[in-house]
Formats: C-alpha cells, sequence, structure tokens
C-alpha cells in the first residue's frame, strides 16, 4: 500500500497532449555516453537554497545542518529493511507502477541527453533505467541504506550518481537540470508547508525548459487496498482508514505489517493546486496503475505477457478519465515552471 488545497485549482485534467488511446514507444536511447563521475551540475553546491527555503519556512529550518536531511523515524524504519529495492519488479518481471511510470515519462524525455535529478529515488531502479538511455543522473534520497543500495546499483550496471538529501533543501545551484523526478518525497511530507517546500525546491533547481515529475498516493488508496488485502476486519485499521479519508493523513504508530508507514494521501485537485501554488503549469494529470493498481500485479496471472499488456491497456485508457484518476494508488503529474527558471 503505498490534500492540503495551496492555492487556485490549475487547468483542465483534460488539458493532456497525449491521447489515452495512443499505445506510446518508449524514448529511443539518446546516442551518448553518460558522464561518469561527472561534474557541472551533477555536484553539490553547499549552502545553495538554504536561505530561500527558510524564508518559505517561515524561518522553520529543515535540517540540523545543510545537507544533512531530516526523516520521521517510522518512515526511516520502515525503509530501513532495503525491502524498497524489490517493491518495482517481482522476480524477472516488472510491476504495473514502473511499467506505467515509465511510459509516462517516455513521453516527454526526447531523444537528447539529459541532466536529471532524481529526488527520493530510493534504491535507483528510475535513476539506473534513465542512465541505460544515456541520460547523466543524480540521485539523492535521505534513507542511508536507499543510497547503498543505489550506489551498487549503479556501480555493477548504468552509471549514475547518488547522494543522500532532503527533497525540501536541495545542495544543487539554480537552474541545474532539465527534470527533476519527485517519485516519492510527497508521499511522505505529511505538511504542506513541507510538500511546498519540496515543490518549490524542484522550481529552483529546473531549467528554463524543464519540467517536473511529482508522483502521489491517491486519498483512498488504503481504503480500497485493505478490502483487497484483508485488513478491513481489524477495527484499529479502520480508524486509520477514516482518519486517511477525513485528513488526507495516514499513520502506522503500531507498525503493523503490510499497512504501509507515515504518509500524505492526495487528493487529484490537492496535487494539482498545490503545483500551482509552487508556480508550476500542470500539463497533464494522470492515474498511474488504473484498474488493476490494486491486484493485478500481485498473483501468478501477471506472469503471462498477454494478461499484463491487457492491465496495462486498461490503465492507459482510463488514465486521465476525471472520474477515475484519484481510484488508482498512484497520481502523476507532469508540469513545467510558470515562471522563468535560472540557468539555460
Amino acid at each position: 500500500m503505498h490534500g492540503h488545497r495551496a492555492g487556485s485549482a490549475g487547468p483542465s485534467t483534460n488539458d493532456h497532449p497525449y491521447p489515452a488511446a495512443v499505445n506510446p514507444q518508449p524514448a529511443a536511447a539518446p546516442h551518448h555516453t553518460p558522464r561518469c563521475g561527472s561534474t557541472g551540475p551533477l555536484v553539490a553546491a553547499a549552502g545553495c537554497g538554504r536561505e530561500r527555503l527558510e524564508n518559505w519556512l517561515g524561518g522553520r529550518p529543515v535540517a540540523d545542518h545543510y545537507g544533512e536531511p531530516m526523516v520521521d523515524p517510522s518512515v526511516l524504519r520502515y525503509y530501513g529493511d532495503g525491502s524498497e529495492a524489490d517493491r518495482l519488479v517481482a522476480g524477472e518481471v516488472e510491476r504495473l507502477e514502473f511499467i506505467r511510470t515509465k511510459e509516462l515519462l517516455s513521453r516527454r524525455l526526447g531523444d537528447r541527453p539529459l541532466d536529471i535529478l532524481d529526488v527520493g529515488g530510493a534504491s535507483g531502479p528510475y535513476a539506473s533505467w534513465l542512465a541505460g538511455l544515456g541520460h547523466n543522473v543524480h540521485l539523492i534520497d535521505p534513507v542511508p541504506r536507499h543510497i547503498d543500495q543505489a550506489r551498487d546499483m549503479a556501480a555493477s550496471g548504468d552509471f549514475f550518481e547518488a547522494s543522500r538529501g532532503d527533497a525540501r533543501s536541495l545542495a544543487f545551484p539554480d537552474g541545474s537540470f532539465d527534470v527533476v523526478l519527485l517519485l516519492g518525497p510527497l508521499y511522505h511530507l505529511v505538511e504542506p508547508v513541507d510538500r511546498l517546500a519540496a515543490l518549490r525546491e524542484a522550481h529552483r533547481v529546473l531549467r528554463r525548459s524543464g519540467w517536473l515529475a511529482a508522483a502521489a498516493i491517491s486519498r483512498f488508496a488504503s481504503s480500497i487496498d485493505g478490502i483487497v488485502k484483508g485488513f478491513a476486519g481489524d477495527p484499529s485499521f479502520r480508524q486509520r482508514v477514516k482518519h486517511a479519508l477525513a485528513t488526507g493523513t495516514h499513520r502506522n504508530d503500531t507498525n503493523m505489517p503490510g499497512q504501509f508507514t507515515t504518509a500524505y494521501f492526495h487528493r487529484p485537485e490537492e496535487l494539482r493546486s498545490e503545483l500551482v501554488t509552487a508556480d508550476f503549469h500542470v500539463d497533464g494529470l494522470f492515474g498511474i496503475e488504473g484498474p488493476g493498481g490494486y491486484q493485478a500485479d500481485g498473483g501468478p496471472d501477471w506472469l503471462d505477457a498477454d494478461y499484463r499488456a491487457y492491465i496495462v491497456d486498461l490503465a492507459r485508457a482510463v488514465e486521465i478519465e476525471p472520474s477515475f484518476i484519484g481510484f488508482g494508488p498512484h497520481l502523476l503529474a507532469l508540469a513545467t515552471p510558470m515562471t522563468p527558471a535560472r540557468g539555460r
């Protein structure tokens, strides 16, 4: 199992340049070799953005000192066992979330090498994939175990850089990246001010022509997932679901297995509104997994290629359907800066 309204609503959810019925092909690999150990924009600039960030937070610091992420202890415990490394792949078969997220990103990547910042990139599945396409990727994550796993992955496959970092206080100069991925940080920033800080930091480090991919968990994920996985008979779980539906905040203070950790669950309109408040134009808002999101890749049928293709086609068919976007487990927004970012 994998909110707060901030500002006015942005453009219609249906303002979307990619027809749902089209079966997009993954982006071709650019004719480029990644710069292993490269410098330039992929090197931390100590102190960059700190004063700006603390102004946004009303003077409240977000880290003990710059570059040392502050992580909710329950989140750190949840990810500390390293199991996130296997979440997006079932044996040798990719799971639905991974397939669909890569598909949505591929539509925007183009055929030239890009400088990409993968914020909260965990053990590196997306960073590795993007590096394999020839892009220059720097992953940051606040969980030490994830950084160890990401560096191992980078060393044994397509190279990318990996270091600890906090989404709310990025150690990179303004206008450093063509693409910023937030495919996890918004899950665990339960306070609106922290989510806004992460989005504004992403805006700051993007170039003028850059774009953001931001993922969120659906407000209704725990209510549906709990029924599918058999948690709904537990009175304490029911209380957590009731609280999450009312407030967006999910907590698993008793560390019940399979019931996730501290998180924020978005409504689609909340994700859009937070992006607009952070000076982004929302180019598209998508449901990632569609009808198969809660069960399709959890059983033996998923190993059948025809079944997988059908489930992916279903997800694609309803990805921008307003009445369905908030049903699946995850949402993905693609957005561009509304005010000029620095850099080329």
